[in-house]
């Protein structure tokens, strides 16, 4: 099944080299790409395609936006005044036309706290929930995913030296195994972030009852 690459316009890596760290040539050819206003002209810098571009284009000027509504194979230009984000209008798209595929968001990190806090709390919007375990958000030093109730077997990303988990809610009987501080069926009521745990081979297990959690695979630069 295509990965749906989705760059959005935060300050932080070289866009070909994030894709190269985690994906084939043969993904990136398959892949389906999604530029959001400041992402579309990384793609263009990168001779990579941009199959759909979104956004207010706010952050772009009168010639880069020109530049994107030839370049790109469809575009919708959004009000800059609006109830949703960019990025939120074009994971909308995505649930409409790619609802079971893997999503992989780059140029999340690095910006303002308040884009990249409103980019995770999209997970407790109810219209985004059916796809939240497709979602994979990638930097060079940062990778962050969702994990739902039950039971996964985690892959440790070769550049990465730290594992962490937050739980998003009350969270119930969390495991951990094949890590250096491992937990067994340990109850969160609130809120806690159980952060650089490592792993100790190439795979880990995480198992839990209920609730919500985040994980995160990260790097010091």
């Amino acid at each position: 099944m295509k990965k749906i690459f989705v760059v959005i316009g935060g300050p932080d890596d070289d866009v070909l080299e994030v894709l190269t760290q985690y994906h084939t040539t043969s993904d990136l050819q398959e892949g389906v790409f999604v530029g959001v206003d400041g992402g579309c002209p990384k793609l263009i810098k990168e001779n990579l395609p941009i199959d759909f571009a979104i956004g207010d284009f706010d952050s772009v000027s009168v010639n880069e936006r020109q530049r994107i509504k030839e370049y790109a194979q469809e575009m919708i230009q959004l009000p800059c005044e609006k109830d949703v984000t960019d990025f939120e209008a074009a994971l909308a798209w995505c649930v409409e036309h790619y609802p079971m595929n893997s999503i992989h968001i780059l140029g999340a990190f690095g910006g303002r706290i308040d884009h990249q806090l409103s980019i995770i709390w999209i997970a407790n919007q109810v219209k985004f929930q059916k796809i939240l375990a497709n979602l994979h958000f990638e930097s060079l030093t940062n990778y962050l995913s969702f994990l739902l109730p039950g039971q996964h077997q985690l892959q440790k990303y070769p550049n990465m030296k730290y594992l962490s988990f937050i739980t998003m809610n009350k969270v119930t009987n969390v495991s951990l195994k094949n890590v250096k501080y491992p937990l067994d069926g340990v109850n969160y009521d609130t809120p806690v972030a159980l952060i650089s745990n490592e792993f100790l081979t190439d795979t880990m297990t995480i198992s839990f009852d209920e609730g919500l959690m985040i994980t995160c695979q990260t790097n010091d630069k």
